[in-house]
């Protein structure tokens, strides 16, 4: 979490690892501790058309800022079709006006295959006010420019070896939250096994319940 908090001073905070490392948990947890106002999209296979991620990327930061994206509404509920440039643009200028701290998390990202969306996102990285932070939860590291951020030291970045739970994380874990009362040499195995896997962990707890093997 603290390494979470750290990203969030600066504009991108990428979480990648598969599923079940507790991506979702934690980057709420983060988010909470922050203080920052926090817009939150989590995204389907349907947020691959442009319109909709838009209009729902909108939404997200008006409902995180009054201030933001009031313009952008009218420009998307317009009769004639506005290009998105323009619509991004009004978000930008708006972000740059306002003085708040504002967060965007970016859920389940690996759902997304949709070169323009990848354009909006590497948009708004690019241009937004050192005000604005995202948050982008994935199984899978997305086509944005990451290494271009990595080298300028403007990505915190935490994978599947810094979600794992360590022994002593396994130990609570399943004698705090999962109630068992389990020795040391059965900890470890099971640390092993999984290899910290958070949600492995838990279906062996569930699994061990009642049981004295």
């Amino acid at each position: 979490e603290e390494r979470v908090a750290q990203g969030l001073c600066g504009p991108l905070t990428l979480i990648a690892a598969p599923a079940g490392f507790g991506k979702t948990t934690l980057a709420a947890s983060a988010v909470a501790a922050c203080g920052m106002p926090a817009g939150w999209l989590s995204l389907d296979r349907e947020d691959n058309r442009e319109g909709r991620f838009l209009n729902y990327l909108v939404s997200a930061l008006h409902e995180t800022d009054a201030a933001v994206g009031s313009e952008a509404a009218q420009l998307i509920a317009a009769s004639q079709q506005v290009p998105p440039q323009a619509i991004l643009a009004s978000l930008v200028n708006d972000l740059d006006a306002t003085a708040g701290e504002l967060v965007l998390v970016l859920d389940d990202y690996q759902f997304i295959r949709s070169q323009a969306v990848h354009a909006h996102v590497t948009f708004l990285l690019e241009h937004c006010p050192r005000t604005f932070h995202l948050l982008i939860a994935t199984r899978s590291d997305p086509p944005l420019p990451l290494a271009r951020l990595r080298a300028r030291g403007q990505m915190v970045e935490l994978r599947t070896a810094d979600l794992r739970f360590t022994a002593a994380e396994v130990a609570q874990f399943l004698g705090e939250v999962m109630g068992l009362e389990l020795d040391a040499g059965s900890v470890a195995l099971l640390e092993a096994r999984t290899e910290g896997w958070i949600a492995g962990l838990q279906m062996a707890a569930l699994s061990m319940r009642g049981r004295e093997d």
